[in-house]
């Protein structure tokens, strides 16, 4: 059955034309390389594994499992627009007294707004 799953319908909405192609050329088709019935088999031989036809279905499965990362990455890049610039100021030494001084400010707020309730409260008890 392992030689038939390339051969099923549904396998269309999971690879593309060119990429169904590559796979059964190299892995089951008797005219392509057919590595799958080699190596099942245990007719191929260690400098088999080093044959180009190898290092190109090595790279067809590493471009099958990277592909959907990058175009995840590219859909966030998309999706939102500041993602392009995180992590901009990580080398930059005034970012850190900038932070801190951010920090400071809001420390600040708080303390005003927590007085300002605290005044509010103290004049509604009276």
């Amino acid at each position: 059955m392992s030689n038939k799953i390339l051969y099923l319908p549904e396998i269309k909405d999971i690879f593309d034309e060119d990429t169904l192609f590559d796979l059964k050329g190299l892995l089951v088709e008797h005219s392509g390389s057919n590595l799958r019935n080699l190596m099942a088999h245990g007719l191929l031989d260690d400098e088999a594994f080093s044959h180009p036809l190898m290092s190109y279905l090595w790279w067809v499965t590493l471009r099958l499992c990277c592909l959907p990362l990058f175009i995840y990455q590219q859909q966030v890049d998309l999706s939102n627009p500041w993602v392009k610039y995180a992590g901009m100021f990580k080398d930059d030494p005034l970012f850190d007294k900038f932070v801190e001084n951010m920090a400071a400010y809001r420390r600040e707020v708080d303390e005003q707004v927590a007085a300002q309730e605290t005044a509010a409260e103290e004049s509604q008890s009276e």
